[in-house]
């Protein structure tokens, strides 16, 4: 009797162990499908067919590995009502022979994205379609403070607004990301992490100790496009001064694309210039833009990003084997105290 018990005991105990291994089975199920980006874990070797650099304000929403559709902040823009922070909308294309940048891209100033027709498309044509995927070193916990011992590359090094600042998703304001660009086939990945780190700090609140710590965070992302002979890409950018841009990329050859993707604060030809320790949030960066998209969930506060440690570097692009003009305006700004980084609304299939 008492083995009878006993017996009975034990397979109690299995029985709660695997009903807890079921319960953490799901919650890591429901972890997982809150992303609604795919993950790839291997990055490709070799120049990509197209290499997309994006800087500047942009929130990235992905349909699984259907596709990417980047809202495009547009709250800067008003003719009426000049915004003392204008973030000027751009697309350049640079044609690589062989590996070597020309002096110059072809550029498509659009400066307020409001003006623009509809979306910007690029779409890959070829079968089959490998959809586009975020890169990630593996699937373990991510330190954004160990910038030595993870890769540089890893999307999770992009502010995640519905992951790492809230845990649940936002509700945007569609009219303050329109028109967006959407890209059907592409690798995701941080190009640029800041050597600065940052925290969040709850915005009016009098103290620290309801600090944010998010390390180190992406400055530029990036997008690598693999086409092989007779494969293309068509660029689409939608203009309201002219018939649409159309721009078509061709794979298998020893030609190479760039596309610069900037949404970044000029003040006329000169970049803005943010004091990283400044007590007013609109003059520290300009972080504090993305709350005009989106509305803070209830019972939450409006975060301020916060420079921790505060690393001064030298932006260099050729380093990064990224084409930029020499002698004209940069299409690129960085500064590493004071980002204007992307973030991913990474619970959010479209930016609304």
């Amino acid at each position: 009797m008492a083995k009878s018990v006993k017996k009975r005991h034990v397979g109690s105990k299995a029985g709660k162990a695997v009903k807890a291994a079921s319960v953490k089975t799901k919650a890591a199920q429901v972890k997982a499908a809150a992303k609604t980006y795919e993950i790839c874990t291997t990055f490709p070797g070799g120049e990509p067919t197209i290499r997309l650099i994006f800087h500047g304000l942009f929130c990235f929403c992905f349909d699984g590995k259907n596709s990417c559709e980047i809202g495009i902040p547009n709250i800067t823009q008003d003719i009426l009502h000049p915004h003392p922070q204008p973030h000027d909308f751009n697309i350049a294309v640079w044609r690589k022979d062989s590996g070597t940048c020309p002096p110059v891209p072809m550029s498509v100033p659009i400066v307020d994205p409001k003006l623009m027709l509809g979306r910007v498309t690029l779409n890959v044509i070829k079968l089959p379609l490998e959809g586009v995927c975020v890169y990630q070193k593996d699937k373990n916990a991510f330190d954004r403070n160990d910038l030595a011992n993870n890769d540089s590359r890893d999307w999770r090094w992009v502010l995640d607004i519905e992951g790492d600042i809230y845990t649940q998703k936002v509700t945007k304001d569609p009219s303050t990301l329109r028109p967006s660009m959407t890209i059907n086939e592409g690798l995701f990945y941080t190009v640029y992490p800041t050597n600065s780190t940052f925290h969040l700090h709850p915005s009016g609140a009098p103290n620290i100790n309801n600090d944010r710590d998010v390390g180190h965070m992406a400055e530029i992302v990036g997008a690598n496009i693999y086409l092989d002979q007779n494969e293309i890409a068509v660029l689409t950018i939608p203009t309201i001064a002219s018939l649409p841009h159309v721009f078509t990329f061709a794979g298998g050859t020893t030609r190479t694309y760039q596309i610069d993707v900037t949404n970044n604060c000029r003040r006329g030809v000169q970049e803005c210039r943010f004091d990283p320790n400044s007590t007013h949030v609109e003059e520290r960066n300009d972080f504090y833009l993305y709350y005009e998209t989106f509305t803070e969930p209830a019972g939450q506060p409006k975060f301020e990003l916060i420079t921790t440690s505060s690393t001064r570097s030298t932006y260099d692009p050729g380093r990064l084997g990224i084409c930029s003009e020499k002698h004209s305006k940069p299409g690129i700004d960085s500064n590493d105290e004071t980002p204007c980084g992307a973030t991913v609304f990474g619970q959010s299939r479209n930016p609304g």
